[in-house]
């Protein structure tokens, strides 16, 4: 019979042996770098979307391990605000469009940035997402114009306070002559889940996020933002045609990282971004959601988003005084 000695020495071995081999893999996967793409808004939005196409696209570009973080929260600042503070090695980034960048800091205050120079520029990725207002299918408003003097206040669901849908909302009240009411959620995904409920009476935000219950048959678009129809819902008329300017032309989605990142990991990101952005099957799903590819290098990226920050100064001046800010 083993000793009581002998038999914890013959488990132990093993043991070590397996500890051992357990280090090296430790070891082996610490030597893959990781590198986050912040989101500032719920998984399934139109930001989102874009950001797990192009980790998927970056992952075996860059050879690292590549994952989306979602931060949801005012409007993409929490996202925000957490790449102020990580490390300035490139491999903090946040992907986002010209609202938590360029509209943010005009809103809010203290938001810990005053403009998207703040941030460095990676690259550019895409025109940003159409936009569209939707009601339930079995809503009796067929166009926008059915809105026209409704009688009673039509609350409006919107993806994040200041965003262009809840300036939107206030223009849209004032052109046809209702009392809309925007209501500001943490992003597309959960004012979708409202609008299908019934809980809102109307719904305006990312087409990506519409797209799938549109087609299923659970909601109704009314009109949809750009210079023109989109190619998959010609049906749908822009708000351009029903009366309604001002949404011709969208803003931008891109690639950030903090201030002092390296001109090196820049370099480098922004050649595998362009190389991921070539890829037809990128370039299809981004079309499916009412984006289009529009690469762009770190100069061109920083030049626009300050182009839209100047821009909607003056608006969001005007969405301050309706707010009562």
């Amino acid at each position: 019979m083993p000793s009581a000695v002998s038999l914890p020495r013959r488990r132990l071995l093993p043991a070590l042996a397996l500890g051992a081999l357990g280090a090296a893999a430790a070891g082996r996967l610490r030597a893959v770098p990781l590198t986050r793409i912040l989101v500032g808004f719920p998984p399934g939005g139109g930001v989102d979307v874009i950001a797990r196409l192009l980790a998927r696209k970056l992952e075996a570009g860059l050879g690292e391990v590549v994952l989306v973080e979602n931060r949801p929260g005012a409007g993409g600042l929490l996202a925000a605000q957490e790449l102020l503070a990580a490390r300035p090695d490139g491999h903090t980034l946040l992907l986002s469009n010209e609202h938590t960048l360029a509209i943010v800091p005009h809103i809010v205050e203290g938001a810990g940035y005053a403009s998207p120079g703040d941030f460095a520029a990676v690259a550019q990725v895409t025109d940003k997402s159409a936009i569209a207002l939707a009601v339930r299918a079995d809503s009796p408003w067929l166009k926008l114009q059915d809105l026209r003097g409704h009688p009673g206040a039509l609350s409006v669901g919107v993806p994040a306070p200041g965003s262009v849908p809840e300036l939107a909302v206030g223009l849209l009240g004032e052109r046809f002559g209702v009392a809309a009411t925007a209501v500001p959620y943490r992003g597309g995904a959960p004012l979708v889940t409202d609008l299908q409920a019934g809980y809102l009476e109307l719904g305006l935000t990312s087409l990506a996020e519409l797209l799938e219950p549109a087609s299923a048959g659970r909601l109704r678009l009314l009109a949809i933002s750009g210079p023109g129809r989109h190619a998959e819902l010609a049906v749908v008329p822009t708000f351009a045609e029903q009366g309604f300017a001002g949404l011709e032309r969208g803003g931008v989605a891109g690639l950030f990282a903090p201030r002092g990142v390296s001109a090196a990991r820049v370099e480098q990101l922004q050649r595998q971004v362009a190389r991921a952005l070539e890829s037809d099957e990128v370039r299809a799903q981004l079309r499916l959601q009412g984006s289009r590819v529009n690469f762009g290098d770190a100069a061109t990226l920083a030049r626009n988003m300050d182009a839209i920050h100047q821009a909607w100064a003056e608006r969001a001046e005007a969405w301050r005084a309706r707010a009562g800010g």
